[in-house]
């Protein structure tokens, strides 16, 4: 998370050009683009669901969004957090029926990563069409709602994230008048110059996580910059349940794969 930024502030020029009695310096005092290092980093790319998310009633729980994340073959990475925008045409969806999967296999489902209580959703700027949906991991389903599970990925390896919600009411007869627009969410900038924790309700990354140690919440949220939260591991901890209250944490800003604000959307259709 170290880094570093340049600027030019004043540049000597000596010389001479053939027809020319001044010379002329473009770009003088604007500061380079900022670099940044990480030990490991994600990688994330978009899978199609066409197929599996076709909307034919309500009730139907279809697949919203697919996607994979690889860690860099430097070492291995740590996920906490994934955020989701969702945008519903005509139908509605229930908001007590997300779910996650995580698998090895593109072709699968695999596991159940995060269902339901895991999730919070919020309504987006656009109203109650827009739902921010934030899932918080639950490995195995044994653990308090909100209380969020790292996943550690070993260096090289992928697997395979299927975002899944369940359409409630508003499915009609009318062919093509229904949709359902999804993107992954990605952070336009760096939530903090300083290092950061992922789960403490004091100086986590996550504003609105509620700690179990204290059940106090950091925050109302807002515009934070915490949508997609991982570490690149470097601490000695990783692999207890303290991992996430260890400063080392960043966010969705510059991940590959991942656009500032968002994802091209995948578009469920009736």
């Amino acid at each position: 998370g170290a880094g570093l930024k340049v600027g030019l502030t004043n540049i000597d020029v000596s010389g001479s050009a053939a027809g020319s009695s001044s010379v002329t310096v473009d770009g003088l005092g604007d500061n380079f683009n900022t670099f940044t290092t990480f030990k490991s980093v994600p990688i994330v790319a978009n899978i199609d669901v066409a197929g599996d998310n076709d909307i034919t009633g309500n009730g139907d729980t279809v697949s919203l969004y697919k996607f994979s994340v690889t860690a860099d073959s430097a070492g291995p990475i740590g996920l906490w957090k994934f955020t989701f925008g969702v945008t519903t045409t005509v139908i509605n969806l229930d908001t007590a029926q997300y779910y996650l999967y995580e698998s090895d296999s593109s072709g699968s489902l695999g596991d159940i990563l995060a269902k339901q209580t895991d999730f919070t959703v919020g309504n987006g700027v656009d109203g109650n069409n827009t739902n921010h949906v934030k899932a918080y991991f639950d490995v195995g389903n044994n653990s308090d709602p909100k209380v969020g599970e790292h996943r550690v990925l070993n260096a090289g390896a992928t697997k395979y994230f299927t975002f899944r919600g369940t359409i409630r009411t508003g499915h009609s007869a009318t062919v093509g008048d229904e949709a359902i627009a999804t993107v992954l969410a990605g952070d336009a900038s760096f939530a903090t110059s300083g290092d950061t924790a992922a789960a403490t309700s004091t100086h986590g990354i996550d504003r609105t996580y509620c700690s179990e140690d204290d059940n106090v919440c950091a925050g109302t949220g807002g515009d934070v910059q915490d949508d997609f939260i991982w570490s690149d591991l470097n601490f000695v901890s990783y692999t207890s349940s303290t991992a996430t209250r260890t400063v080392g944490w960043f966010n969705g800003y510059r991940v590959t794969g991942l656009d500032d604000t968002s994802s091209t959307p995948d578009v469920a259709t009736d």
